[in-house]
């Protein structure tokens, strides 16, 4: 019989203890998955993808620090990497350490197959990628680059491959002079490169139910607030905002007054993409007055249309997604858009409504983008996958500039990521958007962090950029960016030859 000193029977105990233990794991996934396709009846079938959703948050809901280090130990592959084909991985961990098959009434995803619906989904929102190696970009249209129209074949050359229009501006005139211009310049572009055959999709933003200040007073262009002053907001609508007077405190009116609903004493709010801070201190029947905790600099001078967000007041109760204003213009989005992004999803059921609109309103295949922007879209994200999954083309945008506001900067980078992995989890397509290149859009220099932060952003489908003169450098750093990933070192800096000693090449 052979010898086994104690640690060769230390690495069998423990590979043993493993493999209960994955297999615990493994049972417990199962049992909640099967949970979650018991809520659907036998003719909603829940599609592979959203069984992998709910195989992933169990997943992350069991997994432990101990676990984590004893696959590295043996050589396994990390919890970290398995979240786009989670039971399929698992059952392969089972097996490498000498566990029978086990047994499941549903299909396991691979992670080939997984990559495969991913990439599809991909290419039915937003179009065929001239470089499959890199996300698409996404530039938002202006209105003054009418008055430059070149500037469209040059976003063109330069790599846009999703024009987006923000309906919150402007008007389906403009609107459909932009999408002209963005169709003319393709027409020049292939008569000028005959191998460009990657069309550009139009992408239209739904204004949703964006709170803002409302009007002031004739004579007032802005209203300065600082730390410690009281703002009151007045729940009539038609009231006209005016400064600090010997009665009052600054006041102002907001454009959406059912936010108000709900809000209790202690709520926070935000004004102006947190530029000022405050917390509710008064509720009365016509207003409510806030406490100005923080400001941006000393003196905030507030202006007409700013944003408010008020993230602790449940205000998707009272405010659906989809505005009347929204339903009124669908019918001109249906005939210009290639996709529609729904603005400040909540629920589950915005989603539904959209969908009820278009059928009716067109047999055109558009695709639908969520916007999660709202702290009640994170808390019910799960649920607006799987729901997104029911429409024919669908994506998710991170959308951080509201998000952040709504749910802490703190938590922006948490949060954040916790989407892009879900997205990855349930194979939908994910923009990465809100601030990406801003400096470089607007100023012509990038900034170290920026170009951090669009690196990172690689990892999305798409990454949303916004307007300013620089914008195709814009464009342009972003296709370089996504270019040197694929490039060693050694390439990178073959004419340098103060590189190529310096790295030991």
């Amino acid at each position: 019989m052979q010898n086994v000193n104690y640690d060769q029977t230390q690495t069998i105990n423990s590979r043993v203890q493993l493999k209960y233990q994955l297999i615990d794991l493994y049972n417990e996934i199962v049992k909640k998955v099967n949970e979650t396709n018991a809520q659907f009846t036998t003719i909603q079938k829940v599609p592979m993808s959203g069984q992998n959703i709910s195989a992933y948050i169990a997943l992350e809901k069991l997994r432990t620090k101990e676990l984590d280090q004893a696959l590295m130990l043996e050589g396994l592959s990390s919890f970290n990497d398995i979240h786009p084909h989670v039971l399929f991985s698992l059952k392969k961990m089972i097996n490498n350490i000498h566990y029978p098959n086990t047994n499941e009434t549903f299909d396991n995803m691979d992670p080939e197959e997984a990559k495969s619906i991913k990439e599809r989904r991909s290419r039915s929102l937003f179009g065929v990628r001239s470089d499959g190696n890199s996300p698409t970009v996404m530039v938002t249209l202006d209105c003054s680059m009418l008055d430059n129209p070149a500037v469209f074949m040059d976003l063109l050359r330069s790599g846009m491959g999703v024009a987006r229009i923000n309906c919150a501006h402007d008007h389906p005139n403009v609107w459909n002079q932009m999408v002209e211009q963005v169709r003319f310049a393709e027409k020049m572009l292939i008569q000028e490169d005959p191998s460009y055959t990657f069309p550009c999709k139009i992408y239209m933003d739904l204004a949703g139910p964006k709170i803002r200040i409302g009007r002031f007073s004739p004579e007032y262009n802005t209203l300065k607030v600082m730390k410690g002053d009281t703002l009151r907001i007045n729940v009539d609508p038609t009231f006209l905002g005016h400064p600090k007077t010997e009665f009052e405190p600054v006041a102002i009116s907001i454009t959406s007054p059912k936010a108000l609903k709900n809000v209790t004493i202690g709520d926070r709010a935000y004004f102006d993409d947190g530029k000022v801070f405050g917390e509710v201190c008064t509720r009365e029947e016509n207003y409510i007055e806030i406490k100005i905790i923080d400001t941006q600099t000393e003196i905030v001078k507030l202006k007409e249309g700013k944003g408010v967000n008020l993230p602790d007041s449940l205000v998707y109760l009272n405010v659906p997604s989809l505005t009347e204003d929204d339903v009124r213009i669908l019918p001109i989005l249906c005939e210009l858009a290639d996709i529609i992004g729904l603005s400040f999803v909540h629920h589950p059921r915005d989603l539904i409504k959209l969908r009820d609109h278009l059928k009716v309103l067109t047999d055109k295949k558009i695709g639908v983008v969520a916007k999660i922007e709202t702290k009640a879209s994170v808390f019910h994200l799960t649920k607006i996958m799987m729901e997104g999954l029911n429409f024919a083309s669908f994506g998710v945008m991170i959308a951080r500039g509201d998000l952040a506001v709504e749910i802490g900067y703190t938590e922006l980078t948490h949060v954040q990521e916790s989407i892009l992995r879900l997205c990855q989890a349930s194979h939908i397509p994910v923009i990465w958007a809100t601030g990406v290149l801003d400096r470089l859009a607007k100023k012509g220099i990038p900034t170290r962090t920026e170009l951090t932060d669009a690196y990172m952003g690689l990892r999305a489908d798409c990454i949303m950029l916004n307007k300013g003169p620089f914008i195709s450098e814009a464009v342009k750093m972003i296709q370089n960016i996504a270019a040197s990933v694929n490039t060693d070192l050694y390439n990178r800096f073959a004419k340098n030859k103060l590189a190529i000693i310096q790295y030991g090449y």
